[in-house]
């Protein structure tokens, strides 16, 4: 959360206008209602933000999708801009100044969503490494017969794995009735941490094709050479 970028100002004594920006906003594009936080009073740090109830359907109101993204497909994602977005004091949530009470409330059940998120793909980015490396030949054999692109191939399972039953781990603890903060926030740092590794394995499973194309082109030198 950055409220700095995001500015609630009192227009009259029942309103207020919203200017600002976000990223990464869930269904952004299709929601008729979205939560805004928004700082009313800078130098009051946490204590000046404040949750909005906003019409999306306002001219001010911008959501931009975000394309190419490597995973959650299926989740509509976008940035959204604010400007001169009006909402009235009947439209925030709670008082103002308990916006990052509100926040918090929900965070947990939002850290878990996003540590499900990146086991799925930490899992396709290891499927999709182990259907190129099956396909992509070098000196005569596919490269997933090479112990370098085995053992990345390995990591990137391990780390999966560890990923899911972290989650797992939380989800059980929720079944249980037990408070499950550290769990929510053991699951979230090691996915999220881990997914990224992945998908920087997964493109580079060119780069480590490239090297064995010109291996195999040095030696050929060589022996031309000699």
């Amino acid at each position: 959360m950055r409220p700095t970028r995001r500015r609630a100002r009192k227009k009259t004594d029942d309103g207020w206008v919203i200017n600002g920006a976000k990223m990464w906003i869930s269904m952004a594009n299709f929601a008729k209602v979205a939560l805004i936080f928004a700082q009313t009073d800078p130098e009051l740090g946490n204590k000046g933000l404040a949750c909005f109830i906003v019409d999306t359907d306002q001219p001010g109101f911008q959501p931009q999708t975000i394309e190419h993204k490597m995973g959650l497909h299926a989740l509509d994602t976008a940035s959204i801009s604010l400007e001169d977005v009006e909402v009235s004091d009947e439209d925030v949530l709670g008082e103002v100044g308990q916006g990052f009470k509100v926040a918090m409330s929900n965070l947990d059940s939002g850290r878990y969503s996003v540590a499900a998120g990146c086991v799925g793909i930490c899992q396709g980015c290891v499927e999709e490494s182990v259907n190129y490396a099956k396909e992509r030949e070098q000196f005569g054999r596919p490269i997933a017969s090479f112990q370098l692109v085995q053992a990345m191939i390995a990591d990137m399972t391990v780390k999966t794995e560890a990923s899911r039953m972290l989650v797992w781990t939380r989800r059980l603890a929720e079944d249980q009735g037990r408070k499950n903060t550290l769990e929510t926030s053991i699951a979230k740092l090691h996915a999220t941490e881990w997914h990224r590794w992945s998908a920087q394995t997964w493109r580079s499973r060119c780069t480590v094709a490239r090297a064995m194309s010109m291996t195999t082109r040095s030696s050929a030198t060589s022996a031309m050479r000699v």
